[in-house]
């Protein structure tokens, strides 16, 4: 008996010493006494746990699941190991065991704050938005200090749009650890979206003094002004935090960029392009695009509308004529047009809504084809659009009530005008046109978010160019009265013609706000939400003589066209 005692007492002793080793980072050292500890008895629940977390510590996540499981073996109500093995599971990319053993782990300790908050990470993850937020505010009716479930629910709000609420969520998290760099960061976005960028630029650099290595605010901050040689002490923070090794190589990307950017602006053009060139081969590699399969795709959907019965969908369509859709490319000018519209007192700014992308994708499963898209919209019905009509109509009246006209200015959208005017007869159309040249080189200068892969090659963006030209061009002669198209060039020469033009084309009174554009405050989430926030200004125009002697690869393309 005076053994057992004895040996419990050493085991306890080694146990403490074992933690304090694996707290102070002494790994090798704490992994050498949980080894010892297990030795003396194998059956040890506590070493066997704490053994699984050191291997988690080191990256041998099997291992540590191995030596937690059988730590329940030994000691099976046990909350917090199954909690620690959730979160293994989740880095793993189990979700649905990490899920089942979260729950476990809240059967057993309806108490465990931590259990609750990365239950609802997991529901985050599959889309149940309000499983996840009831999660997250368990957590907090367990633990209102807990700083790590308001952030979580300030990522969910901001996923959800509801960026009020993520702000509330932010700066909860910031009162009760004001270290936090992330939360800053956030803040300095859902500032920067609504045009408060004084306040954006404050957060971004709290964000950067918590935190010298956060890609995020570098980026932020070199997007949100025109930057000139007076800005040497960014530019040279900037310099010196791309020179670090310790960057994965999309933060090396964004980094390029960002320094692209902020030499454009002081009229180092050699130097910009650099940047630019190094962002954009090293985002290309990462990258699988196939131009000959967009190109197939393109002849399909021309051949195909060529023939089209258009005729026989006229009277099932809407006859709705809320939707606003601006065409055009990327960096076209679709942004700031929206803008000048969405500042009338009758119209909404919706932004990119990508649902007709999606409906296209999703077409021939919907309609139970054997053809693929475009050719089975032969199979559609009254019922079919309908459907569709009214899902839309749907999302315009979540995005705004009251609204006469909606703008819905989705990049992809110029592929699918055969299909929108199917559905949405009486819809206007505007196309957004701007020199070629200029719209080609502000692609390859821009690090874009969604899903634009023709964007990084100075070729491949003329061909892509080529075949949007080649689209348009049949849409024109299928649609010429329903697409007015607007020159970006006489947004800026002659703004208040232009404007009226606009108005009319969709049906709106003249609105002196549409002038006075910059002022209004709306979110805007694309690349251009600074630009859009500024007066009208020529800088954009002919920019790309500046670049001009890099500009052989995409030259030599539009001169095929």
């Amino acid at each position: 008996m005076k053994n057992i005692q004895s040996q419990n007492h050493l085991i306890d002793e080694l146990l403490e010493t074992a933690v304090s080793h694996q707290q102070n980072g002494e790994f090798v050292k704490a992994e050498e006494l949980y080894r010892r500890i297990i030795k003396l008895n194998p059956k040890n629940a506590d070493a066997l746990h704490m053994l699984g977390l050191l291997m988690h510590q080191q990256g041998k996540n099997e291992y540590a699941i191995k030596y937690m499981k059988k730590s329940l073996k030994y000691r099976s109500r046990n909350p917090a190991c199954l909690n620690n093995i959730g979160l293994v599971y989740k880095l793993l990319g189990k979700s649905k065991e990490a899920k089942s053993v979260f729950i476990k782990a809240i059967v057993q300790d309806k108490n465990l704050a931590d259990a609750h908050n990365n239950l609802g990470g997991i529901y985050h993850e599959e889309g149940l938005i309000e499983d996840a937020e009831a999660a997250y505010k368990n957590a907090l009716k367990i633990n209102p200090d807990y700083s790590n479930a308001y952030r979580n629910l300030g990522i969910l709000s901001e996923h959800r749009g509801a960026n009020k609420e993520a702000e509330f969520y932010y700066k909860k998290v910031i009162e009760l650890n004001g270290s936090d760099a992330y939360c800053y960061n956030q803040l300095g976005n859902l500032s920067k979206e609504r045009g408060n960028f004084n306040k954006a630029i404050s957060y971004y650099n709290i964000a950067l003094d918590l935190d010298d290595t956060y890609v995020d605010s570098y980026c932020g901050l070199a997007a949100i002004k025109r930057y000139s040689e007076k800005d040497e002490d960014f530019i040279r923070r900037l310099n010196f935090s791309l020179a670090r090794e310790n960057f994965n190589p999309n933060d090396k990307i964004r980094l390029h960029f960002a320094l692209g950017k902020v030499n454009d602006d002081c009229g180092l053009y050699d130097e910009a392009f650099e940047h630019y060139k190094t962002a954009n081969i090293l985002k290309r590699e990462s990258i699988d695009y196939n131009y000959d399969a967009h190109e197939s795709n393109v002849s399909r959907l021309i051949e195909f509308f060529d023939s089209f019965p258009f005729e026989k969908f006229r009277n099932f369509g809407s006859n709705s004529n809320r939707p606003v859709f601006i065409i055009g490319m990327p960096r076209s000018g679709t942004s700031l047009l929206e803008q000048i519209i969405a500042s009338h007192n009758d119209a909404f700014g919706a932004g990119e809504l990508d649902f007709f992308t999606r409906t296209a994708s999703n077409m021939a499963q919907q309609l139970k084809s054997s053809s693929s898209y475009p050719e089975c919209l032969v199979d559609l019905s009254e019922n079919n659009i309908n459907e569709i009509s009214n899902e839309y109509s749907s999302t315009l009246e979540q995005a705004s009530k009251n609204s006469l006209r909606v703008t819905d200015k989705t990049v992809s959208y110029f592929l699918h005008i055969g299909l929108m005017k199917i559905v949405f007869p009486k819809a206007f159309f505007i196309h957004c046109k701007r020199d070629p040249l200029d719209t080609s080189l502000s692609i390859y200068f821009q690090n874009f978010a969604g899903n634009i892969p023709y964007a990084y090659n100075l070729e491949e963006i003329g061909h892509y160019y080529s075949l949007y030209e080649k689209i348009m061009a049949k849409w024109k002669e299928l649609f010429s009265d329903s697409i007015q198209e607007i020159e970006y060039e006489n947004i800026v020469n002659m703004q208040k013609e232009t404007t009226q033009n606009i108005l009319n084309t969709i049906g709106l009174d003249w609105d002196d706000g549409c002038l006075s554009f910059h002022n209004t405050e709306r979110v805007v989430q694309t690349a251009s939400e600074w630009q859009v926030r500024q007066p009208i200004y020529q800088r954009s125009m002919k920019r790309w003589q500046k670049y001009e002697k890099y500009l052989g690869p995409l030259k030599n393309v539009f001169s095929t066209m």
